[in-house]
């Protein structure tokens, strides 16, 4: 059995988790943090590039599931997937609406403005890692049944 290899997921993933190396590096290593405009522009960036990479992962994920190469999940992991894109989704919208409040003229300086990027920030992180976990799992289980598949049972 050749091992198949998803290069759009790959791709995307690489460059998310590069992104989120980035913001890390830059807000934590080098010290600019969240409330600097080189903060931001890495945080909004690692934000693009997970949004992108989510977007890969539930295209392929549904065709996963449409072509029947991988069971139904269950409710377990229905709902991890459901609790982790609201998270994503929740860590978004905070970091947008931050985005929303500077361009509206507060400064960087503000408690809301602070208070959004660092709630959002751990977050939209999590949560990704809990979106990632959910696609590996269906991939393993996509595995898993054409193997179970390309046995042929002995009488």
């Amino acid at each position: 059995m050749r091992d198949q290899h998803d290069i759009p997921v790959l791709l995307t993933g690489c460059l998310a988790a590069g992104g989120a190396g980035m913001f890390l590096i830059m807000s934590v290593l080098i010290g600019f943090g969240v409330s600097t405009l080189i903060g931001r522009e890495a945080m909004y960036l690692c934000l693009l590039l997970e949004l992108i990479n989510l977007l890969v992962l539930h295209a392929r994920a549904g065709a996963l599931l449409r072509s029947g190469k991988a069971p139904q999940p269950s409710p377990k992991m229905r709902l991890l997937r459901r609790v982790s894109g609201i998270g994503w989704l929740t860590g978004a919208v905070l970091l947008v609406g931050s985005l929303a409040l500077l361009l509206f003229g507060l400064p960087l300086a503000n408690i809301w403005v602070k208070l959004a990027a660092y709630i959002g920030v751990p977050v939209m992180m999590l949560s990704w890692a809990g979106c990632l976990i959910v696609f590996r799992r269906l991939r393993m289980s996509a595995a898993a049944c054409a193997q179970e598949k390309g046995k042929v049972l002995l009488p």
